[in-house]
């Protein structure tokens, strides 16, 4: 499994919806703090639980 850095959320996002298989959707691990992930869910349509 490969690991890609991002500047920001949306850039991140961007990214794998452009280069993602659709028929393997890829998995995401989000390092940091739970605000960020927060942010994460939020740009991808999820609300944080």
């Amino acid at each position: 499994m490969n690991a890609l850095p991002a500047r920001d959320v949306p850039d991140a996002l961007s990214w794998i919806s452009r280069h993602a298989d659709r028929s393997r959707p890829p998995v995401v691990l989000i390092l940091g703090s739970l605000y960020l992930a927060g942010e994460v869910l939020r740009a991808n349509g999820q609300v944080p639980g």
